[in-house]
């Protein structure tokens, strides 16, 4: 913070360099201008002191008065300008040197302070009768010191002038500063300082200020300032009481409308979820009806009429729930329970639900399952499995062709707490930027085309997306590019329940000893799905070799190396030959030595597939 100076200070600080620099100046200019005078009068008068003299110092010369001659240059060098006197003959011999005379070269050149001056004059005898004739010269010098001796004295008067005459003007700058422009500055400060707005119609005081100057200028320019900004504020104040009382009465119709808004929407939502309520028992009853009349012996073409039948049945009965939830979340009625649950359990329900319609439009559908995940879990499995089914249901529609993948991963596991991240990946049609920005809303759909070609709500995404909230978690798009798929990951937070250990651990715990030795062929054509079966048959310390193709695993139980396989896992699907297909061949081939127990790969088609599957040799179904 800068330390406060006064007015008086500042602008002698700002003015006193400028003035001793000119004073300076001026002083050193008039002390030159001294110098020439004084040097030039000692000129003159060293001239007028020769010719004063002249006339006795030549008869001295002419009549070889020696005693003479000293006497008169000794009265000459009493003159306080003379140092010196020299006489010189006409033959330059010296007659004559006394007091401070130079040598030859000391007055050769013009320097400014040159260290000596003389006044020459020649020695010319004259008589009657007798024609004049030059008998020697006359020389009269003075130093500088004369000169500057005299310069001393005047620079000392001009100095005692200047100082008087500074310290004059300092007093007056100081007086004016201080009395005339620092205490009015102060006054009009002071009065500036005073200002208080008064909200009643009292007049304004004005700063009184006597002189029409510059500064009186600014104090009636504050004083105009001062009066319009106390007139807006009392407008401003005005306008305000009366904001007051408009915000009043409209914060009553806004609170009445907002009372009467919620009323409508708890009627809404019990009305909703009443007839939701009513809708779902008899679908629920027709699903039934659906289910039990696909069990008997039918052609196919009814069965396919019922198969269509039953999915439609399906698609009215989830958006009834979709209705029930959304009226539960308008109502501020939907919550969250825990209790203990398998989260296996929650997967193999997801698996059912939409594992039939992966199979129709020939998706693989992959679980990536975290071995850290606790077997035994608290938390709503409802809720959860709901947001799975809704992700995986839309992950599967939006994909015609490629595979659905859902993985699961533990974030934290301390105490009791599970941090569970999972996410779903699709190879379907993805997402723009712009309908990834509000995927998330109620009643949200890409376009007009999308629910046209794909049926749907919107509401299952923010249904999600709430029950996630409430588990304390969050949702978002991992990644999505129009037409390369999409990822959608969220979090939630669940807890342990008391002697829980991880599931695949306990597992491989339990299967360990029987499995020890066991030699394992993998038959999967997809890369993710044969990736994730890999894990598995590792955790399970079970040596597991992995072929694309039934050709290639026909060739590699063939040959099997030092020891036989075991066992087969195999996809149902495969290019070129199927699995119940490449199932008897294995069991057909005599160029294997061991067969090996076949177990089919599959999440679909259960019943088609285990006919075929018990016609082909297959031992089981995984």
């Amino acid at each position: 913070m800068a330390t406060p100076q006064t007015l008086s200070k500042r602008l002698l600080r700002t003015m006193l360099p400028g003035y001793l620099i000119i004073a300076l100046t001026m002083t050193a200019a008039q002390l030159a201008i001294q110098y020439a005078n004084i040097s030039s009068s000692v000129d003159d008068d060293l001239i007028s002191l020769a010719r004063t003299v002249e006339p006795g110092i030549t008869t001295a010369v002419w009549e070889l008065d020696a005693v003479q001659l000293a006497s008169i240059a000794k009265g000459v060098r009493q003159n306080a300008i003379v140092t010196g006197v020299r006489v010189d003959s006409a033959e330059d011999q010296q007659l004559v040197d006394d007091g401070d005379v130079p040598r030859p070269g000391d007055v050769a050149g013009r320097a400014i302070l040159e260290r000596y001056k003389s006044a020459t004059l020649p020695l010319v005898y004259q008589t009657k009768g007798v024609a004049p004739r030059r008998i020697g010269q006359l020389t009269l010098y003075s130093n500088r010191d004369v000169v500057l001796d005299r310069v001393a004295y005047g620079f000392g008067v001009v100095l005692l002038d200047s100082v008087l005459f500074t310290l004059g003007l300092w007093l007056i700058f100081q007086w004016t500063v201080r009395f005339r422009l620092s205490q009015a500055v102060t006054r009009v400060a002071k009065a500036v300082k005073s200002w208080r707005f008064r909200p009643d119609d009292a007049p304004v005081d004005n700063i009184d200020y006597p002189y029409r100057d510059e500064l009186g200028e600014l104090v009636s320019a504050f004083n105009d300032s001062r009066r319009r900004l106390f007139d807006s504020l009392r407008e401003l104040d005005a306008l305000n009481r009366n904001l007051e009382t408009m915000v009043d009465a409209r914060t009553a119709e806004l609170t009445k409308a907002k009372e009467d808004a919620e009323a409508a929407t708890r009627t809404k939502s019990e009305f909703l979820s009443n007839m939701s309520h009513e809708i779902r028992t008899p679908m629920n009853a027709v699903l039934g009806m659906l289910y039990l009349a696909q069990q008997a012996e039918l052609t196919p073409d009814l069965r396919s009429k019922l198969g269509k039948a039953q999915g439609a049945a399906r698609s009215l009965l989830g958006i009834i729930n979709d209705v029930l939830d959304f009226s539960k979340i308008e109502a501020g009625k939907l919550e969250v329970e825990e209790v203990e649950f398998a989260l296996d359990g929650v997967l193999e329900q997801v698996t059912d639900a939409i594992g039939y319609e992966a199979a129709r439009k020939g998706i693989e559908f992959l679980i990536r399952y975290d071995p850290a995940i606790p077997a035994r879990l608290l938390g709503d499995p409802l809720r959860l499995g709901q947001i799975l089914l809704n992700l995986c249901g839309n992950a599967v529609k939006f994909t015609e062709q490629g595979e659905v993948e859902l993985a699961l991963h533990a974030l934290s596991i301390r105490n009791d707490a599970l941090s569970l991240q999972v996410c779903v990946r699709d190879s379907g049609i993805g997402m723009s930027e712009e309908v990834q920005a509000r995927m998330f809303e109620q009643f949200s759909q890409a376009d007009q085309s999308t629910t046209r070609r794909f049926g749907g709500t919107g509401l299952g995404l923010a249904i999600s997306r709430r029950l996630v909230e409430l588990m304390d978690g969050r949702i978002w798009v991992e990644e999505s590019r129009p037409g390369k798929g999409t990822s959608i990951c969220f979090t939630v937070h669940l807890r342990v329940a008391p002697q829980a250990g991880a599931a695949a651990r306990g597992l491989a715990e339990r299967a360990g000893p029987l499995l020890k030795g066991v030699r394992v062929l993998l038959v999967e054509d997809n890369h993710a799905a044969r990736e994730i079966l890999g894990e598995m048959l590792h955790f399970l310390h079970v040596e597991a070799t992995a072929v694309g193709t039934g050709i290639e695993a026909l060739a590699a139980l063939r040959n099997p190396g030092a020891t036989p396989y075991d066992l087969v896992l195999m996809d149902w699907h495969l290019p070129g030959v199927n699995g119940d297909e490449v199932a008897r061949l294995i069991g057909s081939d005599p160029s294997i030595a061991q067969r090996p127990k076949v177990v089919m790969v599959t999440s679909y088609g259960r019943d088609d597939v285990m006919r075929l599957a018990e016609r082909a040799g297959v031992e089981g179904f995984l």
